[in-house]
């Protein structure tokens, strides 16, 4: 995890992020990442996200576009409508609004190893009308870009590990 915001946080604005972020405080405005948001079972979010994976647990009041996964876990709470091409609603989740399921993953298809581990070094596509709002000096997230490093590789593995132990247990 490369930035956590524990319980007792409060945010308010736009939050701009290249790596995994974990927040259980409350935020108010909006959150642009490249990477993976998780919300825990303390967070309070009021605002339109967008993500290539979305984690929650916490109460979530907005619009959701992630470009992957969409996992609202055990008791979590979203009010407003989701974009994503997989999605996971775990049982006890509430979820009013509506859903849209984008046709793939924005991230090009590898033809191989290399092109693998290619991709994880290069920025996600953003197809141009998903930026069009975008405040003129604040960059896009194709502009952006990520390097998974292996440490981050790690967390990412050990993040998925778990959220796998508690989707099996149900």
């Amino acid at each position: 995890m490369d930035s956590y915001f524990k319980k007792g946080v409060h945010l308010k604005g736009t939050l701009w992020a290249k790596e995994i972020v974990h927040l259980d405080g409350d935020f108010e405005g909006e959150i642009h990442s490249t990477s993976h948001i998780s919300f825990g079972k303390a967070a309070k979010i009021s605002g339109n996200i967008k993500a290539h994976d979305v984690t929650s647990k916490g109460y979530i009041q907005g619009n959701l576009l992630a470009k992957n996964k969409v996992f609202l876990m055990n008791e979590s709470c979203l009010i407003g409508d989701i974009s994503a091409y997989n999605l996971i609603i775990g049982e006890g989740s509430k979820f009013n609004g509506n859903c849209k399921m984008i046709d793939g993953p924005i991230v090009r298809a590898p033809k191989s190893m290399e092109d693998d581990l290619d991709i994880l070094e290069h920025p996600l596509f953003i197809d141009d009308k998903e930026t069009e709002n975008l405040a003129p000096d604040q960059p896009n997230s194709s502009q952006i870009g990520f390097k998974l490093s292996k440490k981050n590789m790690g967390i990412a593995a050990a993040v998925l590990f778990f959220a796998w132990g508690i989707w099996s247990s149900l």
